[in-house]
């Protein structure tokens, strides 16, 4: 097991994609041979079926999609290498460019909302979308999103797609949660 981000044994532990480096097999063979990559628990090596575990404690993640206008994948892995905190581009933010339903996606990950807020990312996209003649076609939250992240009137969320409050807010979802599975079949 190892522990990253707030809950990191040590400092070298706290970004997940240092620790995931190499893939399970790249971090078996990695594990063997240096003990800084060995696990925080168990170990020294990895199981052979079962592999590893990551477990950690973070801030909120917003996880946020723009789709492009066209399928220039280029264009999107180009933004997303300028966005990123990685390359030196905005803080909190992980981000790639795909194709996905047969449009050019920018796939982000905002681990720190409150550092850098959506609509910063978004205007940032926007202007590198702008230089590479893109065009932002639509945006969406994956999951759930705290209120705190949400900018009602911002440009960002009045450009997704099918965005309900009620389903996509936490707070709102806390509210009224899903029934469990045995209630749901009590009451069809």
């Amino acid at each position: 097991m190892f522990f990253y981000e707030a809950a990191a044994a040590r400092p070298d532990r706290a970004n997940l994609e240092d620790l995931r480096k190499g893939q399970f097999e790249g971090l078996q063979e990695a594990v063997r041979k240096e003990a800084a990559r060995r696990p925080d628990l168990g170990g020294p090596g990895l199981h052979p079926t079962a592999g590893a575990c990551a477990v950690g404690a973070r801030k909120f993640l917003v996880a946020y999609n723009i789709y492009f206008g066209s399928n220039d994948v280029a264009a999107a892995r180009s933004i997303a290498r300028e966005i990123r905190a990685a390359s030196g581009g905005l803080k909190g933010v992980k981000a790639m460019g795909v194709l996905a339903h047969g449009r050019a996606q920018l796939s982000m990950n905002i681990t720190d909302f409150e550092a850098t807020p959506i609509s910063q990312v978004y205007r940032t996209v926007s202007n590198l979308a702008a230089r590479y003649k893109v065009d932002l076609a639509e945006g969406e939250v994956i999951g759930l999103i705290p209120e705190a992240a949400c900018e009602r009137q911002s440009e960002w969320m009045r450009h997704l797609n099918g965005f309900d409050p009620m389903t996509k807010i936490l707070e709102h979802r806390l509210g009224s949660p899903l029934p469990w599975p045995a209630e749901q079949s009590r009451f069809q």
